[in-house]
């Protein structure tokens, strides 16, 4: 049968399917440690920054636990319209998404969820990742070097002061793994720059 004989159903699935198939990239709303765009792409060589976006009603956490014995960023869909979190909005290759998400931890304390968002008076599907239930702990801190890395992330966008301090105020600890807190000072320093 023809395509312009199938049921209007089928020909709208059909476009959709092939939309989602042409499209080499996925746009991703990183908030923690891969704002930065360096920090990005090294683990997502081909990323490119597309902008930054307000998060209404939604307030940035460091209570998902990490294997680690430290904590990692989460967002809170809290509702609350004092809440606010500030993100940046990546293009990611389609054929690196796997690099990302094993980064990520999928299925280790993270999930992949798919949300819209505005951008530029523009509506946008980003996917995040989310900490899993099973992975939330209220009584961790992240370590020094990932709280940096926020916090460069967040400088390097020019997010207002007070969202700058918010992370800053964040308690954190030192890594006791020598050769991990080492490695990560030194990108520290080099998102710092």
């Amino acid at each position: 049968m023809a395509r312009e004989h199938w049921p209007k159903d089928w020909t709208a699935l059909y476009d959709l399917r092939a939309l989602t198939l042409m499209s080499t990239f996925m746009r991703y709303l990183a908030y923690g440690s891969n704002l930065h765009p360096l920090r990005l792409s090294l683990r997502v060589p081909n990323s490119r920054l597309v902008g930054t976006t307000k998060l209404d009603g939604c307030r940035l956490t460091f209570h998902k636990r990490s294997n680690d014995g430290s904590s990692k960023c989460n967002l809170d869909f809290t509702g609350d319209p004092n809440h606010l979190a500030h993100a940046a909005v990546y293009e990611i290759p389609r054929a690196e998404m796997h690099l990302l998400d094993r980064a990520e931890g999928v299925g280790s304390g993270y999930f992949k969820q798919q949300m819209m968002i505005e951008l530029n008076d523009e509506s946008l599907l980003v996917f995040v990742y989310l900490a899993s239930q099973s992975h939330v702990a209220e009584n961790l801190e992240p370590y020094d070097w990932y709280k940096g890395f926020v916090l460069a992330g967040a400088h390097k966008h020019q997010f207002p002061p007070e969202y700058l301090q918010q992370i800053a105020a964040i308690a954190s600890k030192p890594d006791i793994n020598e050769s991990r807190r080492i490695t990560m000072q030194n990108l520290l320093v080099q998102l710092e720059d």
